[in-house]
């Protein structure tokens, strides 16, 4: 089997053949679809750690919707996908309930939003989830066939993880533009983040700093606005780094404290009411693909927990 090192490396050969193929259409096609594939991993971030955030795989599909001249919004654009992540101790091979820091935990659900881009560089996007915690998400079976996959160790302990729940979640993201330099390579904003839900609920507040040729909001690859329905983008290539330090405030995470309804798991723990957060990352965009590779560095989010904990994140996106 191979490695992740020689994985990622096949990954990475792939996807730099796939930009080296020209587009037959013009540079200024207009591209209405979307389709995202986002893998996360803490082997991304540290190749000898399986811990905690495990790991996650989503997927997506958008498009752009007409907007009236009247409108209030410069662009819609609708999302549907799936996603799929798992949760485990800092240990992934254990005996006994008392080596276990964070519960063995999955969360498999089905989404649909809406991003809504205003002139003023202002962006609304709001996301409802459908899903279910619990032996339903199937953690233990994916963690199992990933790890024989890359032949790696055995996960034991699952038969502690949280007990089946479904999940109504929605989630509002508000982004707002506080600063950008004249030629556009530096910009500055406010993201903020609403969660309800019987899975996850909470606010997250703080500062995402970009560095690069820049798009506007409304168009660029980090709010997911790089689609257009009639007027097609002049500047096709997007190419930044940026940093996000945020706050985030937890009022329950089913991941770690299990169902919210009927019985308690005896398996759930305490989590923490505060959590710091900095992702580090940097991203490509022309034509049909884009790229983006981001570092998450996370304080510890059960009061069990041994440790803070890193992921990283890759996601691919080919437009139509």
């Amino acid at each position: 089997m191979l490695s992740v090192k020689k994985q990622l490396k096949w990954f990475f050969f792939i996807l730099a053949i796939l930009f080296l193929i020209p587009e037959k259409t013009k540079a200024q096609t207009i591209h209405r679809y979307q389709i995202d594939l986002i893998t996360d991993n803490d082997l991304y971030t540290n190749a000898l750690e399986d811990r905690y955030y495990s790991n996650g795989l989503f997927v997506n599909f958008r498009w752009s919707e007409k907007t009236e001249g009247t409108s209030l919004f410069l662009k819609k654009i609708w999302s549907v996908g799936i996603g799929h992540q798992i949760y485990v101790p800092y240990q992934s091979k254990i005996d006994s309930l008392s080596q276990i820091d964070r519960p063995f935990s999955a969360y498999l659900y089905a989404n649909a939003s809406l991003r809504l881009f205003k002139k003023n560089e202002m962006v609304h996007h709001i996301t409802v989830q459908l899903g279910t915690i619990g032996p339903r998400a199937k953690g233990e079976e994916l963690q199992r066939g990933y790890h024989k996959m890359i032949g790696i160790f055995v996960p034991q302990g699952w038969q502690y993880q949280l007990k089946n729940e479904f999940g109504v979640n929605i989630v509002y993201d508000y982004l707002k533009l506080l600063y950008y330099s004249k030629n556009r390579t530096v910009d500055l904003g406010l993201p903020v983040r609403i969660k309800l839900g019987n899975t996850f609920s909470g606010v997250s507040i703080g500062t995402v700093f970009r560095i690069g040729q820049l798009k506007p909001y409304h168009a660029s690859a980090y709010t997911g606005g790089n689609l257009a329905y009639s007027e097609p983008d002049k500047n096709c290539c997007e190419y930044y780094f940026f940093i996000k330090p945020q706050f985030n405030y937890v009022a329950y995470d089913a991941t770690i404290q299990g169902k919210m309804f009927g019985e308690r798991d005896i398996h759930a723990m305490g989590k923490k009411n505060f959590v710091y957060e900095t992702t580090l990352g940097a991203a490509f965009s022309s034509g049909r693909w884009g790229i983006y590779l981001s570092a998450h560095l996370k304080t510890r989010e059960a009061k069990k927990q041994s440790s803070p904990h890193s992921y990283g994140r890759i996601g691919i996106e080919f437009r139509f």
